[in-house]
């Protein structure tokens, strides 16, 4: 029986298998004996390496643009009153999605995250949603650099960063993310600055 949850697997929360599995054995439905072997520090940190090489070459993808004015993406940001945010360099696009750069602070572009968008930017397509790629735990989508003197806002996902950094003047902010947020702490942000 093979049980993989993508999502997990995707956003950093675990393997995607381990953790799914153990609930599968303890309601009676698997056999014990079958547990699958844990990957080792080496082998995780090797297949994170990986994960994060691949985010790179995504994001340095040709067809992956600036955000200029014309495009979708600056459609779908000026449609929720971010237009303001338009050309940022954490942010691009293919010709129907809006792409965001995943930062982290040790080890620097960790992730890409998708946002699939109707095809006239008026809204983003529910159906298809989001899609991460490499390395998202730990990281954030980072807005602005922090300062020591001035305010940083932290949100769960990237509309609520960009509205909040607008509604509060704020020059710096990080999106985490949905369920990477977890994975934060006040250290590990300020520690990389």
């Amino acid at each position: 029986m093979l049980i993989q949850c993508w999502y997990c697997r995707d956003t950093g929360i675990n393997d995607g298998y381990t953790e799914q599995r153990a609930h599968f054995v303890e309601a009676g439905l698997l056999d014990p004996d079958e547990h699958p072997t844990k990957l080792s520090r080496e082998d995780y940190e090797r297949r994170n390496a990986k994960r994060r090489a691949e985010a790179f070459v995504l994001w340095n993808n040709r067809f992956i643009e600036p955000i200029t004015p014309e495009r979708t993406a600056a459609k779908y940001l000026e449609a929720r009153g971010l237009g303001a945010f338009i050309g940022h360099p954490a942010l691009r696009s293919t010709a129907i999605q809006l792409v965001a750069r995943v930062w982290h602070v040790q080890y620097g572009l960790s992730a890409v995250q998708y946002t699939f968008l109707e095809w006239d930017g008026s809204d983003r397509d529910r159906a298809e949603g989001r899609k991460t790629v490499g390395v998202l735990k730990g990281g954030g989508v980072w807005i602005g650099a922090p300062k020591p003197d001035e305010w940083c806002v932290v949100a769960e996902g990237l509309e609520t960063l960009l509205s909040a950094m607008i509604l509060l003047k704020v020059q710096c902010g990080v999106a985490c993310l949905g369920t990477n947020f977890k994975a934060w702490s006040c250290r590990a942000v300020c520690a990389g600055y």
